[in-house]
């Protein structure tokens, strides 16, 4: 599993085309786990980090005939659930900008209130 003392690219170049799928697959649900949980910061902070690992997966295990055997189902079930991650991960940002302004506006009232109390 990719820790912390890894970086993701040494961590694809030392295992096996499997093994770096499934860390991408644990990210993947993951991010599901923490969007369930409504834990949008580290549903947007996987997204980067599962980001990086297809990244570096693919540089390391590119699709061609030697990888085809591999790929043949795998691709195409990552393929159809990209579009939802992707709008997880649009959620997720959005609920963030949502808190942020409600933290603004809140912070907003409170220096208002203060303002009024003083006057």
């Amino acid at each position: 599993m990719l820790n912390a003392t890894d970086s993701t690219a040494n961590y694809t170049a030392n295992h096996s085309i499997q093994d770096s799928w499934t860390v991408i697959e644990t990210m993947t649900a993951s991010m599901k786990n923490s969007a369930d949980g409504q834990n949008w910061f580290d549903v947007v902070e996987r997204a980067a980090a599962r980001h990086s690992l297809v990244m570096a997966h693919f540089d390391q295990f590119p699709v061609g005939p030697e990888n085809a055997e591999f790929y043949r189902e795998r691709l195409g079930t990552m393929l159809i659930g990209e579009q939802d991650l992707q709008n997880l991960v649009r959620n997720a940002r959005k609920s963030l900008m949502s808190e942020g302004a409600m933290m603004t506006h809140g912070h907003r009232a409170v220096g208002a209130y203060l303002d009024s109390a003083r006057g």
